[in-house]
């Protein structure tokens, strides 16, 4: 992103000042290429363009499915209003909260800055002081600050770059970043896995992503916990994003006591797997709960829940499209708690 002299300049201050508090004996100490167990958070995007031989692209669950490896489940995005940043902040948090709680209502712009091998959020402080308007404990960046050495990203040029929010600590701050080609993404990703404990990655979209989750999974550590998730979209009315994992067991579907639904996790439960997984402690600002296996795997389902709640997003009246759509959402989970 382009910024102006005085812009950069301020960005810049900011950037040295979070390195230099990062340069604690303990900090330095937990920079040091990590042993034992590692995370890799990748997101996957879905291409909205229309694809030049006018064939559809397969969904992301349908691409995740093709991979016998994986655990399904569908990831409850964001509580009340749906926005594709507040989702990425929820996972960091660990918490969330009605989008109507928040002063402002209005997600603040993050802007991804980046200088040599690290990186800044502009905007990171707006919301800070948002979160601290709820009436919780919510504070953003806190999963990548209770890693010991922080997190890490890699990610593809040309892009804004936002699903690095999960691996900035509470500065808005990512400590070691890589940005690069598509066809490479997936080895500099798991290349940082040696540098850090914690890593998130921004894949390419179509088929040049697919090939990245291939590698991903066939060259994964037996100590590696690796979640493919669906990159967060632009969108108005509330998602449910397929997500794959590798580590935990099975292949089976997924759950959290978060949701006690069968192959349905909430957002924020992500953060306190990676820590558990990790062998670290859940602050108590975390309120979401470690994702588990439960029964089967069963794709079909999880697809035929989704497209339910996809008939009302296609509406073309947005604000009604959101109410109504919270509402079947709503129905369409009391209805599976009925089934059980």
């Amino acid at each position: 992103m382009a910024l102006g002299h005085a812009s950069q300049r301020i960005v810049a201050a900011l950037l040295a000042f979070a390195a230099a508090c990062a340069l604690t004996p303990a900090a330095a100490r937990a920079a040091a290429p990590p042993s034992g167990r590692t995370v890799l958070l990748a997101f996957l995007p879905f291409d909205t363009r229309p694809s030049d031989n006018g064939i559809e692209e397969p969904s992301i669950l349908d691409r995740l499915n093709f991979h016998p490896e994986l655990s399904l489940g569908l990831v409850g995005a964001t509580q009340g209003g749906y926005d594709e940043t507040q989702t990425l902040l929820d996972i960091t948090q660990g918490t969330r909260v009605s989008s109507a709680a928040y002063k402002p209502k209005r997600v603040p712009l993050l802007s991804y800055y980046q200088q040599g091998d690290m990186a800044l959020f502009q905007g990171w402080l707006d919301a800070r002081a948002r979160a601290d308007s709820a009436p919780a404990d919510i504070v953003p960046g806190l999963l990548a600050q209770t890693i010991p050495g922080g997190g890490a990203y890699a990610g593809v040029s040309g892009r804004a770059q936002l699903e690095s929010i999960p691996g900035a600590n509470e500065a808005g701050r990512i400590g070691l970043v890589s940005i690069g080609k598509a066809d490479d993404v997936a080895t500099r990703a798991q290349r940082l896995l040696t540098k850090r404990r914690f890593v998130v990655a921004g894949l390419p979209t179509n088929a040049p992503g697919d090939t990245a989750v291939e590698q991903l999974i066939k060259h994964r550590a037996p100590n590696e916990l690796l979640m493919v998730m669906q990159t967060p979209p632009q969108a108005l009315a509330p998602q449910l994003l397929p997500i794959g994992i590798v580590g935990l067991g099975g292949p089976s579907n997924l759950t959290s006591d978060s949701t006690k639904l069968d192959g349905i996790v909430a957002g924020i439960d992500l953060a306190p797997t990676i820590l558990n997984w990790l062998g670290l402690k859940t602050p108590d600002e975390m309120k979401g709960q470690q994702i588990k296996l439960d029964g089967p795997r069963d794709s079909l389902a999880l697809e035929t829940f989704n497209d339910r709640l996809k008939v009302v997003n296609g509406r073309r009246f947005p604000a009604l499209e959101t109410v109504l759509a919270a509402w079947l959402l709503l129905l369409l989970l009391l209805g599976l708690v009925a089934d059980r």
